[in-house]
């Protein structure tokens, strides 16, 4: 059962780190202004956070039966499973859980990274198109005819 419980923190850690190796593609798209590529960016970013939902489902389902084998509280954590376990385990159970704090900091950090460059391209446009409805009235619109004007039957 330890086994089986570990190798599905793996398979969720794993796909963290994709996860983040997907944000981090997008946040540079969103930097270099390539926005042709940055649909599918988000496609394949929301695919792996479609693929981590149902890992931390497998790992939850892990956790249970682990849970339920060793006799602890429903709620326990990785790092009260880690001192139910023999040293060994336990040190890799810790490991793990350590990996994973590390990879969602990174996560939340990537997160906020794209979220500020994103605000920054939407601040850009937003000028933009002010700039643009400023000067537009100066060559496009109503205008008034320049010249003399011709009237019939005047001459």
């Amino acid at each position: 059962m330890l086994a089986e419980f570990i190798e599905t923190v793996d398979q969720e850690t794993e796909l963290l780190n994709e996860f983040c190796y997907r944000l981090t593609i997008l946040k540079a798209l969103v930097v270099c202004d390539t926005h042709e590529s940055i649909p599918r960016a988000v496609r394949d970013t929301e695919s792996v956070y479609e693929q981590i939902k149902i890992a931390e489902l497998v790992r939850s389902s892990a956790t249970i039966k682990l849970i339920d084998e060793l006799g602890l509280d429903p709620e326990s954590a990785m790092d009260i499973i880690a001192k139910n376990v023999p040293d060994a385990w336990g040190e890799i159970i810790l490991d793990r859980r350590t990996t994973m704090l590390k990879m969602l900091n990174t996560i939340n950090s990537e997160t906020k990274s794209l979220s500020e460059s994103l605000s920054q391209r939407i601040n850009q446009s937003k000028e933009a198109l002010d700039f643009i409805g400023k000067h537009t009235g100066l060559t496009y619109g109503k205008s008034t005819p320049q010249g003399g004007m011709l009237v019939t039957g005047a001459i």
